[in-house]
């Protein structure tokens, strides 16, 4: 009987020193290898930035929204880099306004600017109806295309076409757009805003 009770114990002690021995990184984000996804991650440190529309017509910041959307990109280049070789690799990440974003009110507009426009998927914008600063409809989503400048700096600037009602395409460049062009916050809510590359 004592031998019986021997062997268990000695069972139950290699068992444990075991669990004990294996790497303390599951459910632990910040361990190298562990944890959440990059996607997860991204969403659990940035969260949904509550904004408030201001102006006439409500309209979220712009510069409010490119820091953001800035951020949310360096941080994912940054967790990418430090990703282990052993682990498996990204798939494309893809984030919409309404991750991202947490408006005060549902019926404001957001800028349309360089940056949201070099950072959104050209095909999240597809027939996206598109205001001036008026609140006014100027007409609907093209395409987009870029313009680059070559000097004491050189730069690259992303900017969009749209259809006017009559069917004319009309430029938004080149001065930076800022908040010179809008869209309505249902109407690209659940768009994709921000198109992460897969980690390689």
């Amino acid at each position: 009987m004592h031998r019986i009770r021997w062997v268990c114990v000695l069972a139950f002690a290699t068992i444990v020193a075991g669990v004990m021995a294996l790497p303390q990184t599951a459910g632990n984000p910040s361990a190298p290898g562990g944890g959440a996804d990059i996607r997860t991650q991204l969403l659990q440190e940035f969260g949904r930035l509550k904004i408030k529309a201001k102006g006439k017509p409500k309209t979220l910041p712009f510069d409010a929204v490119d820091k953001r959307l800035q951020a949310v990109a360096t941080r994912y280049a940054e967790l990418a880099a430090n990703r282990p070789a052993a682990t498996p690799a990204e798939v494309p990440i893809e984030l919409t306004f309404a991750e991202l974003f947490a408006p005060n009110r549902e019926d404001c507009f957001v800028a349309l600017s360089n940056t949201v426009i070099r950072l959104m998927p050209e095909s999240a914008l597809a027939d996206l109806a598109i205001y001036a600063p008026d609140a006014q409809p100027v007409g609907t989503f093209s395409n987009t295309y870029t313009y680059s400048r070559t000097a004491v700096s050189s730069y690259t600037l992303h900017f969009f076409q749209y259809r006017t009602p009559d069917g004319r395409l009309s430029k938004t460049g080149p001065d930076l757009l800022l908040d010179r062009f809008r869209a309505r916050w249902t109407d690209v809510r659940d768009r994709v805003c921000l198109s992460l590359p897969a980690t390689e």
